[in-house]
């Protein structure tokens, strides 16, 4: 389940279960992947995934706006291996995911990030709801508890993002370096697991 949120599949959430949606995600890489599809992760499709990562094969960015045609992204997307522009979406699934209003910096502060700790983070979840955030549109900032009207995550500053496996205080000491460097503006702690970061 990891690999495949990691290539941007939907498993639906990482829990170790074999449920309805992890097989349906299985079953779209190995339509991807040219493989047999029967929904199981045997031997052939465990080494495609693992090679598919580490050649950063990624899931077709599958987030289309209302108007029907994919957002112009900007060049520098393609500088950025360890993201792909569909992980930033506003999660509310009505707006049509505003990747294309994410700011440079942000996305190469999580880069950088992912770099240092060396594991996958993520931004915003399959199921678009458990935590991790990039863009917001307005109306979906203003439905969540506690959110500021002037977030960052709606000018395309911001991202919340989920480091798990590495210890809070691994995250938070490169936080508050790249803070001190003047190359974030401010970050904390959502929860355990979960940090927010911004930049100017």
């Amino acid at each position: 389940q990891c690999l495949l949120t990691y290539l941007g599949y939907d498993p639906g959430g990482i829990d170790g279960l074999d449920g309805q949606k992890t097989r349906q995600a299985i079953r779209d890489f190995q339509t991807a992947e040219n493989l047999g599809v029967d929904g199981v992760a045997g031997e052939q499709t465990a080494i495609r995934l693992k090679d598919a990562v580490w050649q950063d094969r990624f899931a077709k960015d599958n987030i289309v706006p209302s108007s029907g045609q994919p957002p112009d992204l900007p060049d520098w997307w393609s500088k950025y291996k360890w993201f792909a522009p569909s992980e930033f979406r506003c999660p509310c699934g009505k707006c049509g995911g505003g990747i294309e209003k994410m700011h440079e910096g942000i996305v190469a502060e999580a880069n950088a990030l992912r770099e240092y700790l060396g594991v996958p983070i993520v931004i915003v979840p399959p199921d678009g709801h458990s935590g991790g955030s990039g863009y917001r549109c307005q109306s979906y900032n203003d439905s969540l508890a506690g959110s500021v009207k002037n977030s960052r995550h709606v000018q395309g500053k911001a991202v919340d993002i989920i480091t798990r496996g590495v210890p809070d205080e691994k995250v938070e000491a490169r936080l508050a370096q790249r803070k001190a460097a003047g190359k974030i503006r401010y970050w904390y702690r959502i929860s355990p697991g979960a940090h927010h970061m911004d930049i100017e």
